[in-house]
């Protein structure tokens, strides 16, 4: 009798914290397993240890897929011990700036700003 009562507030807890748990990928810009494993297939000559130095073209699917995840510290994250034995950390974090990518830690630059 006593679940009977509180049944409803649990059930609405349990969907209020699935739902803040599924938006949660949209506000921290995470990435998936889907999302290194294209990386991966897309840049796999430009990113791969021992492969010689490419540019990478901006208007590559490489690129293009570097854009639409935005976050590859979050790729060398996702990467397993053997992906990351094959492709280099270094050259996925520069995918970034060849691609046209600022960092996560540095906010463009504001034209409006007065330096002093």
């Amino acid at each position: 009798m006593l679940f009977g009562k509180f049944a409803p507030t649990v059930m609405l807890l349990v969907c209020t914290l699935l739902i803040i748990t599924s938006s949660l990928n949209i506000v921290t810009e995470a990435c998936t397993v889907k999302d290194k494993d294209e990386i991966i297939k897309q840049c796999k000559f430009h990113i791969k240890h021992g492969s010689p130095m490419r540019t990478v073209p901006p208007k590559s699917v490489c690129c293009v897929e570097v854009r639409r995840i935005r976050n590859m510290q979050c790729i060398i994250w996702r990467m397993e011990r053997q992906e990351r034995m094959t492709y280099d950390t270094k050259r996925v974090t520069g995918l970034e700036k060849h691609c046209g990518l600022k960092t996560a830690f540095a906010p463009p630059p504001n034209p409006n700003k007065i330096m002093v």
